[in-house]
């Protein structure tokens, strides 16, 4: 018996007990399921307890799991049971801190070519877009990198061909959007291509960032994975942000006042992301870019010069057509821009 096996046994028991005595199991009833003493009971009782597990023991009654609405409580027990009933294959990999998540991803060797999920609540070497840093301290955010290896893909009929490599951020960002639309009733808007935005008063604040890489074979040019790496500002208060990014930043429960359990959006993300690989480009493009901000004058650089427009709508393959200031579109492939 492990603390896991006894934490499913109490879940299961809870929710088919009809009434509040009946949720209790007896220590003598656990001790037969898993042939294990009272006292080994007892003893992985008290490392639930340690992971913040709240279990409450009464005499002649045995135990009881107490579930709280804002319970947070992020594991890979937590992650592998929502995934599970999801249907959902991946190989779960979590770390209470770590580099990057997309450090862990491409390090990772998976000899059956399964996908992969990497989560952490902390990183302590985050990485953004152009090789920045990205803030990911131990503050109530969260931290995961989708893998998606090729291999595993092709038994699937799902193929990744080196053009779809631009359409992966997209997924990514409305995965997120549609995850905390669900559960949170929130609507973000997309700063183009991958940044999740609430808008507070006449400012755009950003709660999500995402960063998508690629391992390309040099010579075919074949895809051997795909990785996704998502932050959420998810149970962080304000003072949690340090005081550089506190005008910028917000997070769902700056905005509802509201806790809410990371292990449920990470497995709605996945959910969501997963699905969105089997559809058709055209009907990505279409989901994308209702919540895609358009008609806002923006900044980037390209060739090395400064330029200024408009964000004017993206084409077929998710890119973002721009109108500058002397009325000349322009295609914008990568990179980033700026609100001004």
């Amino acid at each position: 018996m492990n603390k896991w096996d006894l934490l499913s046994l109490l879940r299961e028991h809870s929710e088919n007990s009809e009434n509040l005595e009946q949720k209790y199991i007896s220590g003598e009833e656990i001790s037969k399921r898993f042939g294990v003493s009272r006292s080994a009971v007892w003893k992985v009782i008290n490392d639930l307890k340690k992971f913040g597990y709240e279990i409450d023991s009464k005499t002649n009654n045995g135990y009881k799991i107490i579930t709280s609405e804002d319970s947070d409580i992020l594991n890979e027990y937590e992650i592998l049971c929502r995934l599970k009933k999801k249907n959902l294959c991946y190989d779960v990999i979590y770390k209470k801190s770590t580099d990057s998540t997309n450090n862990d991803a491409k390090k990772y060797l998976n000899a059956n070519k399964s996908n992969n999920l990497f989560i952490a609540e902390e990183q302590t070497a985050g990485k953004g877009r152009r090789g920045r840093s990205f803030y990911s301290e131990n503050n109530g955010g969260v931290y995961f990198t989708i893998k998606i290896n090729q291999n595993n893909n092709i038994d699937t009929d799902i193929y990744i061909d080196i053009n779809d490599i631009t359409f992966f951020p997209l997924m990514a960002a409305l995965a997120v959007n549609k995850a905390v639309s669900s559960l949170c009733g929130i609507d973000l808007a997309v700063k183009w291509p991958n940044d999740l935005l609430y808008k507070s008063g006449q400012n755009y604040k950003k709660l999500c960032g995402i960063l998508t890489e690629a391992s390309i074979e040099a010579e075919t040019r074949n895809i051997s994975y795909i990785i996704i790496g998502i932050g959420i500002n998810i149970n962080n208060g304000i003072n949690d942000f340090p005081d550089y990014i506190k005008n910028t930043a917000s997070s769902l429960k700056i905005i509802t006042n509201k806790k809410y359990n990371r292990a449920d959006i990470i497995c709605e993300t996945v959910d969501y992301f997963t699905k969105l690989i089997s559809i058709s480009h055209e009907e990505l493009i279409d989901e994308y870019k209702k919540r895609l901000l358009l008609g806002v004058n923006i900044s980037f650089a390209q060739n090395g010069r400064l330029l200024k427009g408009i964000a004017k709508d993206i084409n077929s393959n998710g890119n973002l057509i721009t109108t500058l200031e002397n009325g000349e579109d322009i295609i914008i492939q990568s990179g980033e821009i700026n609100f001004i």
